[in-house]
């Protein structure tokens, strides 16, 4: 977390990719076991983004 001078916390940013790349597996019905082998981030990682983070 990121913590501002007006002391409001933002998410880190790596959570913005996985966000997206979860979304786009759903969206384009690949799944997450195969978008974890095409991209950077790895099938538990976008896991846990899908349950909460991007809940359906």
């Amino acid at each position: 977390m990121l913590t501002h001078a007006g002391r409001k916390t933002h998410p880190d940013p790596r959570l913005r990719c996985d966000r997206y790349a979860t979304i786009l597996a759903q969206a384009c019905n690949f799944g997450l076991t195969a978008k974890a082998e095409v991209c950077s981030v790895s099938y538990d990682t976008l896991a846990w983004t899908r349950s909460c983070q991007a809940p359906d």
